[in-house]
């Protein structure tokens, strides 16, 4: 299929433009627990700002209508996953899904992403409370404007400046804009608080991530990591395997799985007492796969 390359080649998270000499290619690499901690693709899910979690395969989904009405689907990073020309019908939908990262470039391509979101985040409760500061000066407006007709209808028949149809009116109008504002503040104030809070999580949620991160770097550095984190590669547990043909020297190790970091201690206690030592890399390697199906 041949278009005009819409980014740059370069990495942009999960996404990957690679569209060379007008050929449309984009590279897709999931995180290590995706769908389901399988490492494959998970269906497109809308960003909700709102929200304390990111989707695994977030899409800020829009609709041009200028200069041609286009339909476009991109990450948070604004890389554009596919698009659909409604004039030309032109449509570029083919996402080549390449190999997943282990858990450790997961979590860093991830705090990129939840750095981006708690931006957006912080600009939109910004937009709040800029929001909030327009409805005092409304709402002192409409009160001053409420008490003049009030105070007019007030008056005899030749004192009145205006009919009491106007000034009855114009009371009923400055009430309904009180009442939209306090409406409106309170929907705001919602608003705010909620991403105040969902903010916290995700900024707890980044501080997690790279604490993990800096365990993980340090337990491969010294030779204590077992990864199996990637799931969509043959025998994906062939690294533990091996590992424990030697119980004692995998005694003191660690298990990175698609969805967190077990020790092998711990493993060694769940199946050692119940099996004979010859058959527990085997019970090992089954206790794994129910702690990576169940995400436990």
């Amino acid at each position: 299929m041949k278009i005009n390359a819409i980014n740059n080649t370069n990495f942009k998270g999960l996404f990957t433009n690679k569209s060379t000499n007008n050929n449309w290619r984009m590279e897709y690499s999931p995180y290590s627990w995706e769908q389901n901690n399988t490492s494959k693709m998970a269906p497109k899910q809308k960003l909700d700002i709102y929200a304390s979690k990111l989707a695994d395969n977030e899409e800020i989904y829009t609709v041009e209508t200028y200069p041609n009405l286009r339909s476009s689907s991109k990450d948070i990073f604004g890389t554009e996953s596919y698009f659909e020309d409604n004039v030309t019908g032109k449509i570029r939908k083919t996402i080549t899904e390449v190999p997943a990262m282990n858990r450790e470039d997961s979590l860093m391509v991830l705090n990129k992403k939840l750095a981006r979101f708690l931006g957006m985040k912080e600009k939109e409760m910004s937009l709040i409370k800029n929001d909030v500061e327009l409805i005092k000066p409304s709402t002192i407006k409409s009160e001053d404007r409420f008490k003049k007709f009030y105070s007019d209808a007030e008056e005899g028949y030749f004192s009145r400046t205006y009919s009491l149809s106007t000034s009855h009116g114009t009371m009923k109008e400055e009430f309904d804009n009180v009442r939209n504002n306090v409406v409106n503040l309170y929907n705001k104030f919602n608003n705010y608080v909620q991403l105040r809070d969902s903010a916290d999580n995700v900024k707890k949620q980044i501080s997690l991530n790279e604490s993990e991160v800096n365990q993980l770097k340090k337990l491969r550095a010294s030779n204590q990591l077992i990864d199996i984190s990637r799931r969509d590669i043959y025998d994906p547990n062939k690294a533990l395997w091996d590992a424990l043909q030697n119980i004692k020297a995998a005694a003191n190790k660690f298990v990175c799985l698609p969805h967190k970091i077990i020790s092998v201690e711990e493993i060694l206690k769940a199946v050692g007492l119940k099996v004979k030592s010859s058959e527990i890399p085997q019970e090992a390697i089954k206790y794994v796969d129910v702690l990576i199906k169940k995400s436990i």
